[in-house]
């Protein structure tokens, strides 16, 4: 559960830390923050998305509608093991094995699911409160901008051939703790511990691409993962686009909660 934990880590920090130790460059820093707002109400996006670690290279595509907190990703296995599905909606994330992958599946469904909150409470991590301060989705990932410390401009360039501005910024996650709401505060705070914990890692460093429109068009995200880096790069294009999201059926869903939260513990 370390990849699942890294996740939490890169999103725990949302809405923390805005303008905390922001350069002094000719540029106002709030630009990255006010991204998140910008971005979420152009709506719907298609995204397309690249993971590094070790040497392999995963790619994807999906749709994520950040005031709807729903999105869907589907990403090619290495060698050609097929494609792996992942849906999250509201607090619960459901995936989907390619077929020579599901017979490992208990009862050889179809999807597997994680509930949060019952995963929160097994490993004393408090999604509820963590909601404040984050997402538990790729659309969450747009709250970490209003978290964004240490931003520096890196630069302009092109991103699928819209004009953007390229921003550097580090999420402090233990920072963002302190940037809770007071009667969360403390429970966020032993979340955060636990996470980092999990993880072995207390900060974050991001970088992402902002359109002349305010919004982002492109974040990226270096993380280590049992002592390796992992790099997750995502494109946010087709502002606007509309994406039914559902949970899958119950009859083809096998809840793995209690197992990943064994694992994490």
């Amino acid at each position: 559960m370390n990849r699942f934990s890294l996740m939490l880590a890169a999103l725990a920090a949302a809405g923390a830390l805005a303008g905390c130790g922001a350069s002094s460059d000719d540029f106002n820093p709030d630009v990255v923050a006010q991204a998140a707002d910008k971005t979420a109400s152009a709506g719907g996006a298609k995204m397309a998305i690249t993971m590094s670690a070790d040497g392999q290279t995963l790619k994807g595509n999906g749709f994520a509608d950040a005031k709807g907190r729903t999105a869907r990703v589907t990403m090619a296995l290495p060698q050609g093991a097929g494609d792996m599905t992942t849906v999250f909606v509201g607090r619960a994330i459901y995936m989907r094995f390619p077929p020579q992958l599901q017979k490992s599946v208990p009862g050889g469904k179809a999807w597997v699911k994680l509930d949060l909150d019952r995963f929160g409470k097994k490993t004393g991590i408090d999604f509820q409160g963590l909601q404040s301060t984050s997402g538990s989705d790729p659309s969450g990932q747009l709250d970490q901008l209003r978290g964004a410390g240490h931003v520096k401009k890196v630069g302009t360039e092109k991103v699928r051939g819209t004009d953007t501005t390229h921003y550097s910024a580090t999420i402090d996650l233990r920072k963002a703790a302190e940037r809770a709401p007071a009667a969360q505060r403390e429970s966020v705070r032993r979340s955060i511990d636990k996470i980092i914990k999990l993880s072995g890692q207390r900060t974050v460093p991001m970088e992402v691409w902002i359109d002349k429109a305010g919004r982002a068009r492109r974040m990226k995200f270096t993380q280590k993962q049992q002592g390796k880096t992992v790099e997750a790069t995502m494109d946010l294009y087709d502002f606007g686009t509309r994406e039914a999201i559902k949970a899958p059926p119950a009859s083809e869903t096998k809840d793995i909660t209690d197992l990943a939260a064994q694992q994490a513990g």
